[in-house]
């Protein structure tokens, strides 16, 4: 059969094609999805303050910030030396947030 020939790609390799991006998919998911919530958290929208959605976050904001510090800590070790531009990227952003206060109860206030 020749090269210029149409050949439909059989199961096998369709199969190790999604294992190939399936790792890839997954983390850029995830880093959006992170990006994502740390924009909005830091971020004026619609006239709302980060101050403001902590208050009405109440005893689950602590929890907010956990889940945020155990992505990194999941992104950052995985990404590093395959990745280094979206490392660096969430290394940043993660650096500019303000310091906070997490409370006993879980709630939390800015610095």
């Amino acid at each position: 059969m020749s090269l210029l020939a149409n050949q439909p790609p059989n199961a096998a390799s369709q199969q190790v094609e999604q294992l190939r991006r399936g790792p890839s998919q997954i983390v850029t998911q995830l880093v959006q999805g992170w990006e994502r919530s740390f924009d909005l958290t830091w971020s004026n929208q619609h006239g709302v303050t980060p101050a403001e959605r902590f208050e009405l976050l109440g005893k689950d904001a602590a929890e907010l910030f956990d889940s945020s510090a155990a992505f990194v800590g999941f992104l950052v070790p995985l990404l590093t030396g395959k990745d280094d531009a979206t490392v660096a990227r969430i290394t940043s952003k993660a650096a500019k947030m303000p310091a906070i206060t997490k409370h006993a109860d879980g709630t939390v206030t800015i610095d």
